[in-house]
């Protein structure tokens, strides 16, 4: 092929797969800026977590939600950190995230581009991977949710297929899988069974240099952060891995209730609106397609690794991780797996698809309805969430934040939702659940909260005005004096609570709260309904 058609059919390539990945941005954005006046929000409280944190170390030098407190609130080690990098360039700015994802995004679709390369893909079969990737990742909804998802996809895509093919082709393992291994266990915890997996694999090849070396550089920066956290007072994982634990329980009775209430559940039932479909069905999908194919591959094939190994970051998966109402959890590995199978699929078929018996040829296509279905509709339910999830965002967080900036921006604060608040106002943070303060994440971790424990903490803390989401956390509001609410009218099947409830912790507060609620009213969405008690 000419190398002038080669450049026109990559460019083609590229603003085809860019203007997927660009055009549903663009479509929600419009949407949710024109309700918020050109605010930048996120549809999850916790993306502000991680702006909070990234903010106060650049400003306080401090690792956590409040300038004068550590907290292990983070749940990734190095996604704050590249959130500081970049405030540092460009100061504090709320769409930094957004911008964060949409490079990872991109690199990410190089990176793929390049492995199918590898795989000696034809262009029209590769437009065909990298769109279902795009769409049924959702990547253009992880972007969206501005977290540390799309660079963890990113690093796990690169270290699974990196190091499969040095296992494949019996080569050494070069300096740059050691740099995805440690970025990858940086970005989210769960790459830690991937490296160990991975390890035993360079063990079972006889590579035992490279497998204690991967080891090593795999779990560094989890032990370093650590070590830094517990000479803090913190735990040695973040507080909400800590407080979300997903173990089995070692001990018989407990863990015959954990497998018939928890992990059944988890492999055969649906859970928060088709987000665990994708991963139960991949179970299936990645050793049938070993099954299928397993003759064809070639002996220096890396296919067989890295299904091998997408096999096991899933069943660890299934069996450790939490699932949420936003499709994000699981994206490192529905984000892998979508491609490399059908990569797979694409370059090994068999000769049954085309068979033209009566019953192999209808019974593939009933298979594979049942074991793709999901996919699409998981897709369909995370764009559909993105538009409300940012508005009701906007709506209820980030009025709390900006309200308390405004008129308690160095005052103690008690709530439950500690994102926007944190990231929106200085003063100290008391959070119910224990994310932004170690204190309450110890008394959690050891069955010891409770609002008599919360009340010395308020104490302590100088806190004169609680926010919190009610019922659930109305006993821990004893014998403080409620002042008003803030109620969102319109439905959102995503979010838990509509109504968010202002405190004043003693009677003093309350008419001056009262009053500087009632300044802000004016400011808040039309939509919000206010009352005063």
């Amino acid at each position: 092929m000419p190398s002038s058609t080669k450049t026109t059919d990559n460019l083609f390539f590229w603003a085809l797969s860019l203007a997927i990945l660009f055009l549903p941005l663009l479509f929600i954005l419009i949407q949710v800026l024109s309700h918020t006046h050109g605010v930048f929000a996120y549809p999850l409280d916790d993306t502000y977590i991680h702006l909070a944190v990234a903010r106060n170390l650049v400003q306080h030098h401090v690792w956590g939600v409040a300038g004068d407190e550590f907290a292990s609130a983070s749940s990734s080690v190095l996604y704050p950190l590249v959130l500081a990098a970049a405030f540092m360039v460009t100061g504090i700015q709320t769409i930094m995230p957004f911008l964060v994802n949409l490079l990872a995004a991109i690199a990410f679709l190089y990176s793929l581009k390049r492995w199918m390369d590898r795989q000696a893909l034809s262009p029209a079969h590769q437009l065909i991977v990298m769109i279902s990737t795009i769409l049924l990742t959702p990547l253009p909804t992880i972007v969206l949710v501005g977290m540390e998802h799309t660079l963890h996809l990113l690093f796990f895509f690169l270290f699974v297929t990196g190091i499969s093919e040095c296992i494949g082709q019996k080569s050494r393992v070069p300096w740059t899988i050691y740099l995805w291994a440690a970025l990858m266990t940086a970005t989210r915890f769960e790459g830690i069974p991937m490296i160990g997996m991975a390890a035993l694999l360079l063990l079972f090849t006889r590579k035992t240099k490279e497998a204690f070396f991967l080891a090593f550089i795999g779990l560094l920066p989890v032990v370093l952060y650590g070590i830094v956290s517990v000479r803090h007072g913190g735990f040695f994982f973040p507080n909400a891995v800590v407080l979300k634990p997903a173990l089995p329980p070692f001990n018989f009775d407990a863990f015959s209730q954990y497998v018939s209430n928890q992990l059944i559940p988890r492999l055969f039932t649906n859970s928060e609106r088709f987000t665990s479909l994708g991963v139960q069905r991949l179970l299936i999908i990645l050793p049938l397609l070993f099954v299928l194919f397993r003759k064809k591959f070639p002996g220096n094939s890396d296919s067989p690794y890295l299904l091998g190994l997408l096999m096991g970051a899933t069943i660890f998966h299934v069996v450790l991780a939490a699932y949420s109402f936003y499709l994000r959890y699981e994206v490192y590995l529905s984000g892998t797996a979508i491609p490399v199978c059908l990569t797979l699929f694409l370059k090994y078929r068999s000769p049954w698809v085309k068979s033209e018996s009566p019953i192999v040829r209808p019974a593939a296509i009933v298979l594979g309805i049942f074991l793709l279905c999901p996919f699409p509709l998981r897709s369909w339910n995370a764009f559909s969430q993105m538009t409300i999830g940012s508005i009701w965002t906007h709506d209820q967080q980030v009025q709390m934040g900006q309200f308390i900036h405004e008129y308690y921006d160095n005052t103690g604060v008690i709530f439950n939702d500690i994102g926007a608040v944190s990231y929106y106002s200085e003063g100290k943070k008391l959070d119910i659940l224990g994310l932004g303060n170690n204190d309450v994440a110890h008394f959690r971790h050891d069955h010891l909260n409770s609002p008599l424990l919360q009340d010395s903490l308020v104490k302590d803390k100088n806190v004169r005005i609680g926010v919190i989401y009610e019922p659930r956390f109305r006993s821990f509001a004893d014998g403080w004096k409620k002042v008003a609410s803030w109620d969102i009218p319109f439905d959102n099947p995503i979010q838990f609570y509509d109504s968010v409830s202002w405190y004043a912790v003693d009677t003093v507060e309350a008419g001056r709260l009262r009053n500087n609620l009632k300044r802000y009213q004016s400011k808040l969405p039309e939509e919000i309904v206010v009352r005063y008690y």
